[in-house]
């Protein structure tokens, strides 16, 4: 078993690597990984049932995918030593592999998404989510527009597909109103929004984080 100790910085990644962060999700609590081989030795297996916390740094211009669960699993090749302490870099192409359960919230942005269960392939940015909950912003509503599905399935960072979804923009826990659908087509793109009179990718004052721009489309069947 593997301890990480909590609130080690994260490290800057040089370009073409990504970085990998663990730390506890309660307090006081240090993360337990376990760590082995596959069967047929061409994959490292991290598992980890403590509750953890997970930064992924160094994925694009947006940066980060942050994501916090009860239980993760984690694949990647074998001839990769896996750093979780935020230091040590790995080639963006290197496959990496989540899969997560329980009180999920996964960030990638300015989108966050609630689930009770989900895979995601962090070089090809693909998933399936189950039971989930998706808040994001939309052009020219001011608030955030939640989005729910039985299944979403993550086609790449800007296509989404929903089974059995339903949107509002109510936060009520009982809304006075749904748009539901069988399937649901989401089309997403990010952008880091750049300030038109100087050219510099802005920030926003709340988090800290780049400011994203988006552009939706959705199609209902």
């Amino acid at each position: 078993a593997e301890a990480i100790p909590p609130g080690a910085p994260v490290a800057v990644p040089t370009p073409g690597q990504r970085r990998i962060f663990a730390q506890p999700r309660s307090p006081g609590v240090r993360v337990q990984a376990k760590s082995f081989p596959s069967a047929d030795g061409r994959e490292q297996i991290v598992v980890v049932d403590s509750g953890v916390n997970i930064v992924i740094t160094g994925l694009d211009q947006l940066g980060t995918v942050e994501i916090a669960t009860d239980r993760l699993v984690l694949w990647t090749t074998a001839l990769d030593q896996l750093d979780l302490s935020g230091q040590g870099g790995q080639r963006q192409d290197t496959p990496l592999e989540l899969y997560l359960e329980g009180n999920i919230v996964f960030r990638q942005g300015d989108r966050v998404i609630y689930a009770k269960s989900m895979y995601y392939n962090v070089s090809q940015e693909r998933g399936t989510v189950l039971q989930a909950e998706m808040l994001t912003p939309a052009p020219g509503y001011r608030g955030l527009v939640r989005f729910k599905a039985d299944v979403i399935e993550q086609i790449s960072r800007q296509q989404l597909v929903a089974s059995g979804g339903a949107v509002t923009t109510s936060r009520l826990g009982v809304p006075r109103y749904w748009l539901q659908s069988d399937r649901i087509e989401i089309e997403d793109i990010q952008q880091p929004l750049v300030n038109p009179y100087d050219g510099q990718v802005q920030i926003d004052p709340q988090t800290g984080n780049v400011a994203i721009d988006h552009q939706i489309m959705a199609t209902a069947r």
